[in-house]
């Protein structure tokens, strides 16, 4: 037996072939421009009763505005990448970075989609063209900030895509926190509160896979110390194994002349130095102050509220939005490479430091 399926018109119409703008201006009586402007957020040419009647009937008929024909009209995605390396070593990006970063772009009306490449991949002149294309995107935010392949670099300055680099130490078209200066306030901030010896610790530190903000962080310590008149003290230049870092702070802290404050990369180290502290009978604040450069947690140890400089990362998301959409927006034959935004950090006090009792 054979049986025949009727399907009406109007439920065809109504599932699979949506309603068009020209249909929906005329149901309700208004002119296809109208229907336009009232999904175009920041167009007050509508009155409030008209858009709000054009988006009730347009979720009553199930019309949606075509992406496709926005794109041939403007030639724009209206979508930004956001390009990882395949090694998990070369790209960071915190969860607040990654918030950030979607806040930034939603508030400039752009989307955001991600992308993943090989060092081969990347050496691919034709790949980035590409990988724009197929991930429906105007321009890339580049987050490999760790062992760069130069064949990128090279590559993104002599085709002149749009693109700015997150986190890496170049003097144009990047977004980077200043590194140097928040190693500063943070020595000085100990310095104030009447510390000499102040060491400064870099556990995560690898001469082959290492960032530049360790050296700039160093840099900054030891530039305060200096203009102090006094001698650095640093535990950096090799990597602290996890497991060997307590006994590292056990050593550090059971000599005649120890720090009596430590400026952390991270808080990696913190966590075992306060450890060290507890077992060796000192008081965090009152015998050892701790301030911290980067801190994914100021609670990280038994609710202990740490002192450390906070990551403007609302700050790096802006600007590198703001300087990547100019790019976007101007013709490629007149685009050039723009100066480096440096955003500043600023100091959380916790209860971590305190003044030195002699």
């Amino acid at each position: 037996m054979m049986c025949k399926l009727y399907v009406k018109r109007s439920c065809f119409q109504g599932v699979f072939m949506p309603i068009t703008q020209a249909q929906l201006a005329q149901k309700i009586g208004v002119s296809q421009v109208s229907v336009s402007l009232a999904f175009k957020s920041g167009h007050n040419r509508l009155n409030e009763k008209t858009r709000s009647q054009i988006l009730k009937a347009a979720e009553k008929y199930g019309y949606r505005p075509n992406a496709s024909a926005r794109i041939m009209r403007q030639g724009r995605f209206g979508s930004i990448g956001l390009l990882h390396s395949a090694h998990a070593k070369r790209s960071y990006l915190p969860v607040p970075m990654l918030d950030a970063i979607y806040e930034a772009l939603e508030d400039r009306k752009q989307n955001l989609t991600f992308c993943r490449a090989t060092d081969e991949q990347l050496a691919d002149p034709a790949n980035l063209p590409k990988m724009l294309s197929e991930s429906h995107s105007d321009g890339l935010l580049v987050n490999i900030a760790k062992q760069i392949p130069q064949s990128l670099s090279e590559l993104l300055k002599r085709s002149k895509l749009p693109a700015v680099w997150l986190n890496v130490m170049q003097e144009e078209d990047c977004v980077r926190h200043d590194d140097f200066a928040a190693a500063v306030t943070l020595t000085e901030h100990l310095l104030w509160l009447g510390h000499r010896r102040i060491l400064h610790i870099n556990a995560s530190y690898d001469a082959s896979d290492t960032h530049y903000s360790g050296e700039l962080r160093q840099q900054g310590y030891e530039h305060a110390m200096r203009q102090a008149g006094l001698n650095p003290r640093c535990l950096t230049g090799q990597k602290i194994p996890g497991d060997t870092l307590l006994q590292t702070a056990l050593q550090v802290l059971d000599t005649p002349d120890r720090p009596t404050a430590i400026v952390h990369y991270g808080d990696g180290s913190a966590v075992a130095f306060i450890q060290a502290a507890e077992r060796l009978g000192l008081e965090v604040a009152k015998d050892l102050s701790l301030a911290l450069l980067s801190c994914n947690s100021p609670e990280s140890y038994h609710g202990m509220l740490l002192t450390h400089m906070q990551h403007d990362h609302q700050g790096v998301a802006k600007a590198a939005a703001d300087m990547l959409l100019e790019k976007i927006n101007t013709p490629p034959s007149c685009r050039k490479p723009m100066p480096s935004v440096i955003v500043p950090m600023t100091m959380y006090q916790g209860r971590s430091c305190g003044r030195l009792v002699k």
